[in-house]
């Protein structure tokens, strides 16, 4: 069970970075929300990772 909701994860991570920057190109975000977006979604892949049982990158 903690392996899927580490992979779960991980996928939101990744899916949250090119929305990241989708919404930057469009000019509806700021440098500080860019920012954030990008350090959640690099937060939530590396908890996933952790979680999955292999954290080393």
């Amino acid at each position: 069970m903690l392996y899927y909701l580490g992979r779960t994860l991980q996928i939101a991570g990744l899916v949250i970075l090119p929305l990241v920057v989708m919404l930057e190109f469009e000019g509806q975000l700021g440098f500080r929300d860019m920012l954030a977006g990008f350090l959640f979604g690099a937060a939530l892949f590396y908890i996933g990772r952790t979680m999955t049982g292999n954290p080393s990158l």
